[in-house]
């Protein structure tokens, strides 16, 4: 009885998988993101909630024109943060540069074009299953996605 009660419970959990009872997908961690656009500076991207896993820009056509993802430091992975600006980051090939910088660029920008329109995506990880340890038995993690189209003055 114990044992069917028990595959009864991990099948109504969802195996822990994204979105289970165990861990329910949560509207208020997708990203809300707003671009600025300053005069003769590149676009900045700002998000909440903060942290991110990545941050991509496609042009109208869906291809990547520049994309950054957490970095390692000493104390482990470091999320991109916000705000972020267009075109940051060092190359995931160079070491981290000496001003501190822990933002890997594993797309380098691409020259926006004046008039064409873009879109910035900010991708996220659930948290709580991160520090859950995820595998088969820990939660594994939902993912959150925010979005914002911006058009190059």
């Amino acid at each position: 009885m114990k044992a069917l009660l028990a595959v009864l419970l991990f099948s109504l959990a969802g195996c822990g998988g994204p979105g289970s009872l165990l861990n329910p997908y949560d509207r208020t961690q997708v990203p809300r993101v707003t671009v600025d656009l300053p005069p003769g500076a590149p676009p900045q991207f700002r998000w909440t909630p903060a942290d991110a896993e990545w941050v991509e820009v496609r042009d109208a056509s869906g291809r990547t024109v520049w994309r950054v993802r957490e970095g390692g430091g000493m104390h482990g992975v470091l999320p991109v943060t916000s705000p972020v600006a267009y075109g940051a980051g060092f190359p995931h090939d160079q070491p981290p540069p000496p001003d501190g910088s822990v933002i890997v660029m594993t797309t380098p920008p691409e020259p926006l074009r004046p008039g064409a329109t873009y879109t910035v995506i900010v991708h996220r990880r659930d948290e709580r299953a991160a520090a859950s340890g995820g595998g088969f038995t820990g939660l594994r993690p939902n993912v959150y996605e925010g979005t914002a189209t911006f058009t190059v003055r």
